[in-house]
Formats: structure tokens, C-alpha cells, sequence
């Protein structure tokens, strides 16, 4: 009989949380408009923006991802608030304002879901050593996200 841990549903939910989030990234990148097709990223960086997106996926790395995860101590992730009720309500947070995203668009809220994404993967990356790719590339994807809270000026367009 294998060795299991009470917490390897969790990491389960850790490990689809990466794939999803990638999955997520790699749709913005590639429509850049959100359902009311307005532009998400400014269109000065499109060429660029496509090109690091590119060189992500080349280099990242799920399988490492996942061995990273599943060498991580039960301890050090009930400690990080990475497992059960805490767990599911993070994950629970990020698909409601992906669905709330993906109904409404606009850049405040994918800017609430990108808060919510780096508190998952700043937490996952410092008890498990997760690799930071996806969240450097996603916080250069907030980065270039269009404001329309204020007049636009010439960084904007």
C-alpha cells in the first residue's frame, strides 16, 4: 500500500490551479480583448507582449511544477494556508472573478483576479519553490493592462 497524504487532494487542486492559471494567461495573451472587446494590453507592447509569452511557454516547466509540489511537506502547506477550507476558498475566490471577468470584462476586475492569482502563487512559490515564470509573466501582464480608472494619456494607447 502507497504512502498518501491527507493533504494530496490539495495538491491536486495546487497543481490544477497552475495548469488553469497558464491556460487563463495563455487566452489574454492571445485575444487581448476581454468579452466587450476592449483592448486589455497596451497596443504598443502586442509585438513584444506576444514574444515573452512565447519564451514562457517554452521554458515553463509543469512537470517540475508538480514534483515541487508533491515533495512539499504537509506541514509547510497547512502552515501557508495552502490545504483544505483555506485552500478551497482561494481557488473559489479566483474562479468567481474569472467568471465574473469572463461575463463582464473590463481591467478592474482582472486586476482583482491577478491580486488574488499572486497571493496563491506567492504563497505556493515560497513553501514549495515553485518556479516564479508564471507569476513574473503575470504581473508583466498587469503591468501593460490598459487603465481606463482615469484619462487616458500616451502610455494608454
Amino acid at each position: 500500500m502507497a504512502d498518501t497524504s491527507p493533504l494530496d487532494t490539495d495538491r491536486n487542486h495546487l497543481l490544477e490551479f497552475l495548469k488553469d492559471t497558464t491556460s487563463f494567461l495563455d487566452r489574454l495573451v492571445t485575444e487581448k480583448v476581454d468579452s466587450k472587446q476592449q483592448l486589455l494590453f497596451r497596443a504598443q507592447y502586442h509585438e513584444d507582449l506576444d514574444g515573452a509569452w512565447k519564451e514562457f511557454q517554452a521554458n515553463w516547466d509543469l512537470s517540475l511544477a508538480k514534483k515541487a509540489i508533491e515533495r512539499t511537506d504537509d506541514k509547510a502547506l497547512r502552515a501557508a494556508g495552502l490545504h483544505g477550507a483555506q485552500l478551497r476558498l482561494k481557488l473559489r475566490l479566483i474562479r468567481d472573478l474569472k467568471d465574473i471577468f469572463y461575463r463582464t470584462g473590463g481591467t478592474g476586475v482582472l486586476r482583482r483576479l491577478f491580486k488574488a492569482v499572486d497571493n496563491l502563487l506567492g504563497s505556493l512559490g515560497a513553501v514549495a519553490g515553485v518556479d516564479h515564470a508564471l507569476e513574473e509573466i503575470k504581473d508583466l501582464l498587469n503591468d501593460l493592462l490598459v487603465d481606463r480608472r482615469r484619462r487616458q494619456g500616451l502610455f494608454d494607447r
